[in-house]
């Protein structure tokens, strides 16, 4: 690893920071190191690979829908998928009708460091380094590369915090939230936005960032033996909740929007319903329901 770069991580590692915060730090570290211009660091589910806690730094986060199903569809350096640690836009195909360089071609995006965090006890977060003109070399992918492990370690480091114990408790009653294919939230529970508060706290309305990873992945899913459309997500005070994707078929003369139909003349339409569970299914790690 990049001696300056390790350094300036164990510094972090030495601190107090926690969470997202701790993120912060670590991706500031690479940063000095590896300059770029915007960024997101997803935390996921171990064991379905599916995003649950997201960190992210880019121009416009009103977009951050289409951002994260662009992500999810696309199979440019999918996190599943990539042969090693590390990726770059130089190494593939430039596909003109991939979603996701559609949509970081907005922004004026010309390279992309996709780096995946894992180990043999699973998958813990993948990040995305957007650079806005140029491109990453091939010292700074060998970087990345050799902070990998390091950065794998960290990241696990950061899933266990979820389990340390306080007051807080979760909300009362099911979260639910039903998407269009767009991801753009329809209807939501009472207990929604106080569910996604504590998933993702800051200042300004909630953000169900959580839900579009899931539905995200629920769209991108062809088949049944595709990862399912969950995620296990803690959020700190020893609570575990489960987010989990579904799909709401409903006859609809207006839009055919379903991968079948329920006959030539009355489509069934297709939408992401994720379970955002609260209440008895958000319980405290290692307690009862």
């Amino acid at each position: 690893m990049d001696s300056a770069l390790e350094r300036a991580l164990d510094i972090v590692a030495r601190g107090s920071s926690r969470g997202r915060e701790r993120r912060a730090a670590i991706l500031d570290a690479v940063r000095r190191c590896v300059p770029f211009d915007a960024y997101a660091w997803i935390m996921t589910d171990p064991e379905t690979a599916v995003g649950a806690d997201p960190l992210a730094e880019v121009p416009d986060l009103s977009r951050l829908p289409e951002l994260i199903r662009s992500k999810y569809l696309s199979t440019r350096n999918h996190w599943r998928s990539m042969p090693g640690p590390v990726a770059t836009r130089a190494g593939c195909d430039e596909g003109e009708d991939d979603p996701r360089v559609a949509v970081l071609s907005t922004y004026g995006v010309t390279d992309v460091a996709s780096l995946v965090l894992g180990d043999r006890y699973g998958l813990w977060s993948f990040i995305d380094l957007w650079r806005i003109g140029g491109s990453f070399g091939e010292q700074e992918v060998a970087t990345l590369t050799a902070s990998a492990p390091r950065l794998t370690r960290m990241a696990r480091g950061l899933a266990a915090e979820g389990f340390v114990d306080d007051a807080r408790t979760g909300p009362d009653g099911p979260a639910v939230l039903i998407l269009q294919p767009s991801l753009v939230v329809q209807r939501a529970t009472s207990a929604t936005e106080e569910f996604l508060a504590k998933l993702l706290p800051h200042e300004g309305p909630p953000v169900p960032a959580a839900a579009y990873n899931v539905a995200a992945q629920l769209l991108a899913q062809p088949t049944d033996g595709d990862p399912p459309a969950r995620s296990r997500v803690h959020p700190g005070a020893g609570l575990l909740a489960h987010p989990r994707g579904g799909v709401v078929r409903r006859r609809d003369r207006r839009h055919d929007l379903a991968n079948d139909t329920g006959g030539p003349d009355r489509p069934l339409r297709r939408e992401p319903r994720v379970l955002a569970a609260g209440g008895p299914r958000a319980r405290r790690a290692g307690g009862g329901p």
